[in-house]
């Protein structure tokens, strides 16, 4: 089985500097979201420090860019290296991802070409790509991530445990890894 990123804007009216997520949501929702949030990552061992528009209200990055950088990656045989480096970016070291600047670092540091992804950037290469793969996912009738899809009428949206994965992964005809 092969893992294949695709991209999705969960909010892509966001605006290209990103805006704060208390701007998105109600305090009280994000207050019980992030506690939730915060419990599962340390269960995980996992780090959580979003990038912060003030204080305890993280940034929602407008991700679009993000995909274009994700679809060169892929394109030069790197996109699950970057993808993970854009997630551990976001979610572990408070870096916005909606900033061209941080892509290209995050491109480097995974062994891509950081001019080449900077000009694709700059140059809006992977555009149009992206918005047909982001309208395909919208007429999969896809509302949020992660969204995982094993194969026809087999997929699941949210963080699940590992058991669910495997069983998903044998009703669609896949041996477990060792």
């Amino acid at each position: 089985m092969t893992l294949h990123w695709q991209p999705f804007q969960l909010r892509p009216e966001t605006p290209p500097g990103g805006m704060p997520l208390s701007a998105m949501l109600p305090r009280q929702y994000l207050e019980r979201a992030d506690a939730s949030l915060q419990a599962a990552t340390r269960a995980a061992n996992l780090p959580l420090n979003r990038p912060l528009s003030g204080p305890n209200d993280p940034l929602v990055p407008n991700t679009h860019l993000a995909h274009e950088a994700g679809a060169f990656a892929e394109e030069h045989g790197k996109g699950d290296a970057f993808h993970r480096a854009t997630l551990r970016a976001y979610f572990g070291a408070a870096q916005d991802i909606g900033r061209p600047e941080v892509l290209v670092a995050i491109g480097k540091s995974v062994g891509l070409d950081a001019e080449a992804l900077s000009r694709a950037l700059a140059d809006g290469t992977y555009r149009e790509a992206v918005d047909r793969e982001l309208a395909m996912v919208q007429e999969f009738g896809i509302t949020g991530v992660p969204t995982f899809l094993f194969g026809p009428g087999l997929a699941f949206s949210g963080a699940h445990p590992y058991d669910v994965f495997q069983r998903a992964m044998a009703a669609a005809g896949y041996a477990p890894n060792p």
